[in-house]
C-alpha cells in the first residue's frame, strides 16, 4: 500500500466526461507459424496470470481518503478479477490497417471504473493475413511512458526474467476510513514542511532561467503567442485514430545532416504535415503553431518501474509560419533545445513536487472550475498539439508463438487541444500514432500521410546539407 504522488493524482483530477486521460497501445502480432494456432482470450489470460507478480500495478486499485484530506492510497485490489480486464473484438472486413484504426477510435475513449484496477486488454481478431492485435489501455494515473515501456517488456518478453526489485506477490488490503484519515494526517506534516525548500528551489530555478533568457535565440512561447486553430475545436468524447510508420534510417539521415535529435526531426515532420493540412483548409494561422512536448524527469538512480509518472512538459514553436522545410527544421532545433534547457534550469521535477500539495479537497474543485472556463473561453488556448516520443522495448517480443511485429502508442487528446501525436520506436521503425477529436482533425489519414511526405521532403533536402 502506498500513496499517490501529486503528479499521479493530477491525472485523476483532470479527467472529465469528455476527456478520459488514458494511454492506448496497439500491439500487432504476425500470423503464427502453420499449426501453431492464433492467440485466444484464454491463452492471454494464462499468460497474464503468470506475469502478474512482475507487473504489480496491474492489481493496484485506488482507495480514496475521506474528506479529500490527501491523495488516494494505492492497494492491491481485494476483489481482483483478471477476467474483468480481458475483452475481445473482431475488426470489420477486410481487416486492413484502416479498419483496425477505426475500431481503435471507437474503443479509445474509455473511462475506467475506479472500483477496479485501471487497465484493460482487448484481443483483436480478423486482421488481414491471419494477424492479430492486442489493445492495451491504461489510465494515466499509474503509468507514464517509461512505466508503460517496462510493462510491455515484462508482459511480452520471452521470459519473466530475473526477480525484480518492484515485483510483488498479491497482498490484498482494504484499509478502514479511520486508518486512511490517520495516515493522511500523519503524512501532511512532512508534505507541508517541504514548502520552504520548494519556494527556495523554485526561486533559484526562475532566476537561472531568467539569466539564461538573455542568451536565447527564441523567446519562450507565451499563452498569448498560441494561435487558436481548428485543432483546438475539441470538446467531445468522439475520437479518431490512425498511424503511419516511417524508417528510422530516414530519420537518421535527416538527424545527422541537420545535427538534430530524433525528437527534433519528429517535430519537424509533424510541423510540415500540419502546415500542409491547415493550408489546404485555408486555416493556417500567421503565427506559428505551438507544441506541448512531454519529457521524462525520472531520476537515473531509480530502478525500472511499472508504475508512477515522472513527466514534465515544455512548449516550443513548430515554425509553421516558415515556408522553407529546412529552415523550419533549424528553427525547431533551436526552439526545442532552448525550451528544454529552460525547463531543466527552472527545475523539471519541481511542478510535480508542488502538485503533492494540491490536495483533493482543493484540487478537484479547481480542476472543475478550470474545465468550465476552458469551455467558456475557447479563444484562449495553451498549445495546438501534444507531441510525445516513447521508446518501445526491443524485439523480440511475443506471447507464445504469436510474435510482435508492430507497436503503436497513443495518448489522449484534451479538451481545447484535440490532437495528440505519440511516436513509438520499435526495431527499425518509427510509428506516428494520431489520436484526435474529429472536430479538430476531420481527416486523420490525410494528416498521417502528410507526416510521411514531410519526412520524405526533409530526406531529399538532407543530401544537399550533409
Amino acid at each position: 500500500m502506498h500513496r499517490l504522488r501529486g503528479a499521479d493524482a493530477g491525472f485523476l483530477y483532470a479527467e472529465n466526461p469528455t476527456m478520459p486521460v488514458d494511454a492506448t497501445i496497439l500491439v500487432e502480432f504476425a500470423a503464427p507459424d502453420p499449426g501453431a494456432g492464433p492467440l485466444t482470450v484464454e491463452g492471454l489470460r494464462r499468460h497474464l496470470a503468470g506475469r502478474l507478480d512482475e507487473i504489480p500495478s496491474y492489481r493496484w486499485r485506488l482507495r480514496r481518503v475521506p474528506l479529500g484530506l490527501h491523495h488516494a492510497m494505492v492497494v492491491d485490489d481485494p476483489d481482483f478479477d483478471l477476467d474483468y480486464h480481458l475483452r475481445s473484438a473482431t475488426v470489420e472486413a477486410p481487416g486492413d490497417a484502416a479498419a483496425v484504426d477505426r475500431l481503435i477510435g471507437v474503443l479509445a475513449p474509455r473511462r475506467f471504473d475506479r472500483r477496479h484496477p485501471l487497465w484493460m486488454a482487448t484481443l483483436i481478431d480478423g486482421l488481414q493475413g491471419g494477424r492479430q492485435g492486442l489493445l492495451l489501455q491504461f489510465q494515466h494515473v499509474f503509468f507514464d511512458g517509461t512505466a508503460i515501456g517496462t510493462i510491455l517488456s515484462r508482459l511480452l518478453g520471452d521470459a519473466p526474467g530475473d526477480p525484480r526489485a518492484d515485483a510483488a506477490p498479491y497482498r490484498p488490503e482494504w484499509p478502514s476510513a479511520l486508518r486512511l484519515i490517520l495516515g493522511a494526517l500523519q503524512d501532511l506534516g512532512p508534505t507541508f514542511r517541504r514548502i520552504p525548500a520548494l519556494f527556495s528551489a523554485s526561486r533559484r530555478g526562475q532566476q537561472a532561467a531568467k539569466a539564461q533568457a538573455g542568451q536565447e535565440t527564441l523567446p519562450a512561447p507565451k499563452v498569448q503567442d498560441v494561435p487558436r486553430t481548428i485543432l483546438n475545436d475539441a470538446f467531445s468524447l468522439d475520437r479518431v485514430f490512425t498511424r503511419v510508420t516511417v524508417s528510422m534510417e530516414d530519420v537518421g539521415l535527416v538527424r545527422r545532416a541537420a545535427s538534430a535529435t530524433v525528437n527534433q526531426v519528429v517535430l519537424a515532420s509533424v510541423a510540415g504535415a500540419l502546415r500542409a493540412y491547415l493550408e489546404s483548409r485555408s486555416a493556417l494561422p500567421d503565427r506559428s503553431l505551438i507544441a506541448d512536448v512531454p519529457i521524462s524527469t525520472r531520476p537515473e538512480e531509480l530502478p525500472p518501474s511499472v508504475g508512477g509518472n515522472w513527466v514534465s512538459h515544455f512548449k516550443t514553436t513548430l515554425a509553421t509560419d516558415q515556408e522553407d522545410p529546412w529552415k523550419r527544421l533549424q528553427i525547431i532545433c533551436t526552439g526545442s533545445r532552448e525550451a528544454r534547457e529552460r525547463i531543466v534550469l527552472e527545475g523539471a521535477g519541481l511542478p510535480a513536487e508542488w502538485l503533492d500539495l494540491g490536495l483533493p479537497f482543493i484540487a478537484e474543485p479547481v480542476m472543475r472550475i478550470w474545465s468550465r472556463r476552458r469551455r467558456k473561453h475557447r479563444d484562449t488556448v495553451e498549445f495546438n498539439a501534444l507531441i510525445s516520443n516513447v521508446r518501445a522495448p526491443a524485439a523480440p517480443l511475443g506471447i507464445g508463438p504469436s510474435r510482435v511485429d508492430a507497436i503503436a502508442m497513443s495518448g489522449p487528446p484534451l479538451d481545447g487541444a484535440g490532437l495528440n501525436i505519440t511516436v513509438a520506436t520499435f526495431g527499425d521503425d518509427l510509428c506516428f500514432a494520431i489520436q484526435a477529436n474529429p472536430t479538430a482533425v476531420d481527416d486523420a489519414i490525410e494528416l498521417a500521410g502528410g507526416i510521411r511526405d514531410a519526412l520524405a521532403e526533409l530526406v531529399a533536402l538532407a543530401a544537399d546539407h550533409h
